[in-house]
């Protein structure tokens, strides 16, 4: 588990997840409305983007999905596809947002992401955040394949 006194915390994981984050890797967001599950999406975004490119980052709520074109760790260019499925219903609702294209071609950051648990490739992060306070929370780090070791080296890094 990670504590993340305050938002600067935040930021500093999103930047250290920006750095291992590739196309076809997928990132799920958990906890309660509130826990920050979007600001730390718009960190980990602006971490990816190319500085002169620092487009404003909303919850996509009510369009369901968001693409940015990012940068990955090595240079290359991205679509980085923001999801926030809170008011998805159904599982057709995510053929139409083009869940299955985003997967396969970009990087995904899926906030409520339990609708999409067919969709999901075996091998994701899941962190699971929850307020402990005004401005703290906590970061539970969950995660397959290459994510396994990797969570170990943000409990490291970040602590």
């Amino acid at each position: 588990m990670i504590a993340l006194a305050d938002e600067s915390a935040s930021q500093e994981l999103a930047t250290w997840l920006a750095s291992h984050l590739d196309v076809g890797d997928v990132l799920c967001l958990r906890g309660d409305l509130g826990a920050g599950k979007t600001t730390l999406a718009r960190f980990l975004i602006h971490a990816m983007q190319s500085p002169d490119a620092q487009d404003s980052v909303t919850s996509p709520t009510f369009t369901l999905v968001q693409p940015y074109d990012v940068q990955t760790k090595a240079g290359h260019k991205a679509t980085l596809y923001h999801f926030d499925l809170y008011r998805v219903e159904e599982e057709s609702e995510l053929e139409e947002a083009g869940l299955d294209d985003a997967l396969q071609h970009g990087i995904c950051v899926i906030e409520w992401p339990d609708i999409a648990s067919n969709y999901l490739p075996a091998a994701h992060l899941t962190l699971e955040l929850q307020q402990t306070g005004q401005s703290g929370r906590t970061c539970q780090l969950y995660g397959t394949g290459k994510w396994q070791r990797l969570i170990t080296e943000a409990q490291h890094a970040l602590d």
